[in-house]
Formats: structure tokens, sequence, C-alpha cells
């Protein structure tokens, strides 16, 4: 799953790359290359913590967390 969001963030990150070229023309390389890794690093980023919540959900770990204010809340 984590390979296949990698493509991704290489396709977004070569995106924001292009159309950073295509509006502002040429780049130096030191924003080239912090725009790229930090459009890669978020996608991948979001990529984890989605895999990791959809885990957690799956192995039945959200099952066994006790709400200790369930009684408390007043919902009206």
């Amino acid at each position: 799953m984590l390979a296949w969001m990698a493509l991704v963030a290489l396709l977004a990150a070569g995106a924001a790359e292009y159309w950073l070229y295509a509006s502002m023309g040429e780049l130096r390389i030191v924003t080239a290359i912090a725009t790229f890794f930090g459009v890669f690093l978020t996608v991948m980023m979001a990529a984890a913590l989605m895999g990791l919540m959809f885990l957690s959900s799956g192995t039945g770990h959200d099952a066994q967390v006790e709400d200790p204010l369930k009684d408390e809340v007043d919902i009206d």
C-alpha cells in the first residue's frame, strides 16, 4: 500500500514542481528541492497515518478502548 502511495507522492511532487515552473519560470535548486521533499513527505505522512488508522480499526484495538465519560455526556 505504501509503495503505491510513494508513486502517488512522486507524481504529486512532480506536478507541483511543474506547476511552479510553469507559473514562475526557472526555480532555484533549493526551492525545487524543498518543494519536492515538502510535497512528497506530506503525502507519505498522510498515507502512513491513514494506514495506521485502518490497521488500528481492523485489528480491534479501537473496540478495546473504554470511554470513562460515556454515562456523563448529555446529548439533548
